[in-house]
């Protein structure tokens, strides 16, 4: 199994805006992929929060981090969750 992932940019028709916070109406996202042996991908969506002191680029370090443990822990079975799991923890 192979991790990859690219950040763009995510733009918003509308602004965000809660009591305390604003938040502009384009940010970076980061869109991650998984891809298993016979070419079969899943998708997902990053999308760090401010609040948390997350940015675009913590969320590529911790991806970075996680691909070799997935991909090794994985070893073909992109069912072998609980393998998976533990290596991430372990990463």
């Amino acid at each position: 199994m192979r991790l990859s992932w690219e950040t763009f940019d995510l733009r918003t028709t509308h602004a965000f805006s809660i009591a305390r916070l604003k938040a502009p109406p384009a940010r970076r996202a980061v869109w991650v992929r998984i891809t298993d042996a016979d070419g079969v991908e899943g998708w997902g969506e990053a999308a760090p929060n401010v609040y948390y002191g997350e940015t675009a680029e913590t969320v590529e370090a911790v991806l970075a981090r996680y691909a070799a443990a997935v991909s090794d822990a994985a070893d073909g079975d992109p069912f072998a969750l609980e393998r998976i799991e533990r290596a991430v923890e372990l990463a």
